[in-house]
């Protein structure tokens, strides 16, 4: 009787992980000639009568072991952190580069939706454009409010701060402008203020870390916001550093140095200490830039970007325990050591309702050395090489192929899935940001 009850909890507390549908990847089939139906994924060519989220509903933790044990990965937590409840967000995918132009464009990703039954493969674009087009920007939601800081307009770096009011559709341009013009950068939101990481301000690596205060009343006082420097990163990040708030802590995760070199190496800085000191931390697998960071659930996942030679398809897991990073499945579904499979650089991510979403980017081989070559002319100077390189010969750089598709990582099958949604237009350098409450209703909205 024990072992009934619980199951049953077990099956109450993976719910909002199976939900009503299928989980990734299967797909109800009926035999020929018979009025008799069967389960089959064809990801992994794998069939059975049981119905499969009874299976995994009644017996998660067998589920993850399953799915994990032929990679030698222990299954992350999904009772702990982020992500262990549906809030009903709605994700928006905020500006990027489209076409070799920088976009002003906002789409909204509904992650409850079911595109694919529904017959609607675009995204909706109902929400009112940037006033500023931004890529390489980041961003951050806060009272029902979307803050974009910085990013790449085209022509120069930006030190904008563009705000959103869902309620009104409609965007303003703040008044108080950064203190340092950013791109490339990240951003977290901490015990109301906002910290901005790294990134570029057209001419070099920005070390300094500024915070955003919202405004507030003090002993009966109106203080107005403000902007403040707040420490500094032990090394340049730019070029798509990704950062991310977890176990406490901001984190700056791989990035590009001075001389546009992928970084692999982590630091991280308390949130509860004075911001004086970032302490470096186990290094990746892989060399990433433009990459993307997602928390869910009791895990840290950086996913894609460049190494320098090619976009990476890899995906790694962050151990807190034993700090360490764990490759697991790529993007392409294929062997954790495959960073070829389904590449993406310059890619955004979100996690909600117990899913961990990729958008946009883009992949080619690129030659990280002809982009300098060509930037710098004179004042080049040769990358690291284990090879020399003919001096008469100018390596060609590749045009880039754009993404227009969006996967979800499904961490209990530890499996990804290309949804049947789309963006409007393929883009790189988008920024993602979850609202959680429903205050996107306006008509249009996904």
């Amino acid at each position: 009787m024990g072992d009934v009850c619980s199951r049953r909890r077990d099956a109450e507390w993976i719910a909002p992980v199976v939900e009503s549908r299928l989980p990734v990847g299967w797909e109800q089939l009926q035999v020929p000639g018979k009025d008799q139906h069967y389960y089959f994924n064809p990801m992994t060519n794998q069939r059975q009568w049981d119905d499969p989220r009874m299976l995994d509903g009644l017996n998660p933790q067998a589920v993850m072991s399953r799915a994990y044990q032929p990679f030698g990965l222990q299954p992350p937590d999904i009772t702990r952190g982020p992500g262990n409840k549906e809030t009903g967000g709605h994700v928006f995918l905020i500006g990027g580069t489209a076409d070799g132009h920088v976009s002003k464009t906002v789409e909204v990703f509904n992650p409850k939706k079911d595109y694919e039954r529904e017959n609607y493969k675009g995204l909706d674009v109902g929400v009112t454009p940037l006033p500023h087009g931004v890529t390489a920007s980041a961003a951050v939601a806060y009272k029902n409010h979307i803050y974009v800081f910085g990013g790449f307009d085209g022509w120069d770096v930006s030190d904008l701060v563009q705000i959103y009011n869902p309620k009104e559709n409609k965007w303003t341009i703040s008044e108080t402008k950064m203190p340092t013009k950013r791109s490339g950068h990240g951003c977290v939101i901490n015990g109301g203020c906002i910290y901005l990481i790294g990134g570029w301000d057209g001419e070099k690596s920005v070390l300094p870390i500024d915070r955003y205060t919202f405004s507030q009343f003090v002993r009966g006082k109106q203080i107005s916001d403000y902007w403040e420097q707040t420490g500094q990163l032990s090394e340049p990040r730019s070029h798509g550093v990704a950062v991310a708030l977890y176990g406490g802590c901001m984190w700056a995760i791989g990035g590009a140095n001075e001389r546009g070199k992928a970084l692999g190496s982590v630091e991280k800085c308390d949130v509860r200490q004075p911001f004086e000191q970032w302490d470096t931390r186990n290094r990746m697998h892989f060399r990433r830039s433009s990459h993307t960071v997602s928390v869910l659930f009791d895990s840290m996942y950086a996913i894609g970007g460049w190494d320098d030679q090619k976009a990476l398809g890899s995906v790694e897991r962050y151990d807190a325990e034993t700090d360490h990073w764990q490759l697991i499945q790529c993007m392409g579904n294929s062997s954790p050591q495959n960073e070829d499979s389904m590449p993406r650089a310059w890619v955004c991510s979100a996690s909600v309702n117990s899913h961990m979403y990729v958008f946009g980017g883009h992949c080619q081989d690129r030659n990280r050395e002809a982009e300098l070559r060509e930037e710098l002319g004179e004042d080049f100077t040769p990358l690291e090489s284990d090879e020399e390189e003919e001096e008469d010969e100018k390596p060609e750089v590749p045009d880039k192929q754009l993404h227009s598709s969006m996967q979800a990582f499904d961490p209990v099958h530890n499996h990804w899935t290309t949804m049947a949604c789309t963006l409007k237009a393929a883009k790189s350098g988008m920024c993602a940001v979850v609202l959680d409450n429903a205050a996107y209703l306006m008509k249009g909205g996904a």
